[in-house]
């Protein structure tokens, strides 16, 4: 478990150091592109938005590997303390010293990963059916899609339902990577395939999608709706799709439940703070000095 919850961590330093250059890339791409692929066609030309991406995909081969050590209740969770560096990161760097809000955000994280560790199931072999799959996929991929098929018929979905939308194409991601992980495991190339490519592809529409939403909205009201979605519903199927078992005795239960209320809520409220959000939203930081100049006398 300690292993697991190590490349738990840095998939989690990569994701999170990814998003901010991608966030630093993609700005000022222009409002004319969004929600359509040919934003990429602009924004494989801007160094540090591939960077970006390359550390994602880092941060995805460290994901995949701590799922073959450690369940996805386990894991999806625990990638939240990436919001940890990003404070880091802004204290040390920017001199943005962490408030009291912080500071509990993150004692509730770590407060809930501590009990995951101790009672989130172990990781299992069995699947579920075809259909059942077929069905999960049909809604969450539906959902993820919304934005996109809307966008054709020239209709833009509000900031926060942009927010769930990305949260549904990430989570599909986090179930694409168990199966990847699963692939692995078994030497089977074409289900490793196949989970590699879904996360590909929705990692791209949910991409698409947040680039949207942070247009139109503040990270501060998006990224929390993101955090969650995205770290609650791989939880909520990983007993029906991928057979986790959790226990069955009240009091794991409760420690369970616990770890998983205070992980989720304490990296969403993190992920709202003003010090991270001023490195996630470089759209946020031009606005705000924008409107310092138009105060200053």
């Amino acid at each position: 478990m300690l292993l697991a919850l190590g490349l738990c961590f840095i998939s989690a330093a990569c994701y999170n150091g990814g998003v901010v250059l991608q966030s630093s890339g993609a700005y000022g791409s222009g409002d004319d592109r969004i929600l359509r692929p040919s934003l990429f066609a602009r924004l494989v030309r801007v160094r540090v938005w591939v960077l970006g991406t390359l550390l994602n995909v880092a941060g995805w081969a460290f994901q995949v590997w701590a799922l073959t050590l450690a369940s996805l209740t386990f894991v999806q969770p625990a990638l939240g303390v990436g919001v940890l560096f990003l404070l880091a990161f802004a204290w040390l760097v920017f001199g943005s010293r962490p408030t009291l809000r912080d500071v509990l955000s993150a004692s509730a994280l770590a407060a809930g990963i501590a009990l995951l560790t101790r009672a989130a199931p172990p990781p299992q072999t069995g699947t579920a059916r075809a259909r059942t799959w077929v069905a999960v996929a049909v809604v969450l991929a539906a959902v993820a899609l919304a934005p996109l098929a809307l966008r054709a018929t020239k209709r833009i979905l509000g900031p926060l339902w942009l927010a769930a939308s990305v949260g549904f194409a990430f989570a599909l991601t986090g179930l694409s990577s168990e199966v990847t992980s699963r692939g692995l495991e078994t030497h089977r190339p074409a289900v490793l395939a196949g989970g590699a490519a879904a996360t590909a592809v929705f990692g791209a529409i949910g991409f698409l999608t947040e680039t949207s939403a942070l247009v139109s909205a503040s990270v501060t009201a998006v990224v929390p709706v993101i955090v969650v979605v995205d770290t609650v519903l791989p939880i909520s199927l990983a007993p029906f799709l991928f057979d986790e078992r959790w226990p069955r005795s009240p009091a794991r239960v409760a420690a369970l439940a616990a770890g998983i209320v205070l992980s989720v809520g304490g990296a969403a409220s993190l992920a709202a703070s003003p010090r991270i959000t001023s490195l996630r939203s470089p759209a946020d930081e031009k606005r705000l000095a924008t409107r310092s100049d138009r105060t200053d006398p």
